[in-house]
């Protein structure tokens, strides 16, 4: 090109001019193309490196200023480790340029900060591979948008999300146990009335007074059992009907609960030589509803006198635990034991009875898993024939 610009003066073609001139004008754009590429880039929101083979930085827009407080000269001809990043970010950071070097791809990736001075934010980054005019890959340019707030709103739409499904499986857990109350109600009560229609008609047709007397008695304890029956369904709804509503929550302590119970039981104690012993040192009290604390604790230990083993004397063991996600209180007894291979899926269900005794009604551990779950809770059961149970209820803190 210079040997015919050389040629263009000696020549004196009258073309010389304009051939300068047009060069002239070709540079002269070129570097207002610049300039405005330049201008661009440091305008641009996002924040753009360029980074040397070895990660060190070659150049950064002006947006570092807006992210970090500092400029772009302060973190040129420095590595990305040296600015304090924790590992985490460094290590994605790295395998995002290396992978990026390796296939001369580019290469996208989202990564949070955790620590340092970014702590909180979140940036889209995008790896681009900067080669010498197609030939070979001397560089790397990167590319780092803050999308912390999109981050934020995403986080929170899962937390949403989450809630509601919390809520659906409420919903449905709640229908179910109505449902389950409905078949019972249906179910005992249908039984009861076909029942008592029949001693009616019975009664109607009896040919003699004892006979009638024999009647009437066997009636009283079906209209007893009707009763019952109808107690036990109005408890059961009660329960349903708090699930997931404003209950009276107050501060308890679980020693004064108890004595209280021990109180009101104190004839089944005696009669059935029963020790209660309490450990509450890890936990001495709770925030929660007192009736249903107080019906947690009595039907628990109703249930470890009445199916205690016949050789030895009920000890019972009522101990708090605290644990990071709220208060356990277990309720151990060394009575008869149940067959958990038998019947433990069976166990909290409505009108389910597992050792023969002619006073029970298999409601009271529906009722009181029903009170647990209400407040957001969980029991489980661990026991061995012949051994004892363990009732273990890990209530969550209350939201007052």
């Amino acid at each position: 090109m210079n040997a015919e610009i050389g040629d263009l003066f000696l020549s004196g073609n009258d073309q010389k001019p304009n051939l300068l001139e047009n060069m002239i004008n070709t540079q002269q754009a070129a570097n207002i193309g610049m300039n405005y590429f330049l201008l661009i880039i440091q305008n641009n929101p996002d924040l753009i490196c360029r980074f040397s083979l070895n990660k060190e930085i070659e150049f950064m827009n002006d947006a570092i200023e807006k992210i970090s407080g500092k400029s772009a000269n302060c973190y040129t001809g420095k590595s990305i480790r040296s600015f304090g990043f924790p590992d985490e970010f460094l290590q994605k950071f790295e395998a995002g340029f290396d992978y990026c070097l390796k296939t001369g791809t580019v290469v996208e990736t989202t990564m949070s900060v955790h620590e340092g001075f970014l702590t909180g934010k979140h940036f889209h980054v995008t790896f681009v591979p900067v080669s010498d005019y197609g030939l070979k890959i001397n560089g790397l340019v990167t590319i780092s948008r803050d999308v912390s707030r999109e981050k934020k709103l995403e986080i929170e739409q899962q937390r949403k999300i989450e809630e509601l499904n919390m809520l659906s499986q409420k919903v449905v857990s709640k229908a179910d146990k109505l449902q389950n109350v409905a078949f019972i109600a249906t179910h005992n009560l249908r039984s009861n009335v076909a029942s008592s229609a029949s001693l009616i008609h019975l009664y109607t047709n009896a040919t003699s007074e004892a006979e009638k007397d024999e009647l009437i008695e066997v009636l009283k304890e079906s209209n007893h059992k009707l009763s019952n029956t109808l107690d036990d369904l109005l408890e059961v709804a009660k329960i349903n009907e708090t699930t997931g509503n404003q209950v009276d929550i107050q501060d308890l302590r679980f020693e004064d609960v108890v004595k209280q119970i021990q109180n009101l039981l104190s004839p089944l104690l005696s009669e059935s030589n029963a020790e209660i012993n309490m450990d509450f040192q890890d936990c001495e009290s709770i925030m929660y509803n007192k009736i249903y604390l107080e019906s947690i604790i009595q039907n628990l230990l109703t249930n470890a006198i009445k199916y205690r083993n016949p050789e030895r004397n009920p000890v019972i063991l009522l101990k708090t635990t605290m644990v990071d996600s709220g208060i356990v209180f277990s309720c151990t007894d060394n009575g008869v034991g149940i067959n958990l291979n038998r019947f433990g899926d069976k166990i909290f269900e409505l009108n389910r009875t597992f050792h023969g005794n002619l006073d029970a009604r298999g409601v009271g551990l529906f009722i009181t898993r029903n009170q647990v779950e209400a407040l957001n809770g969980t029991i489980a059961v661990e026991s061995k024939v012949d051994v004892g149970t363990t009732f273990t209820i890990h209530f969550s803190p209350a939201k007052v």
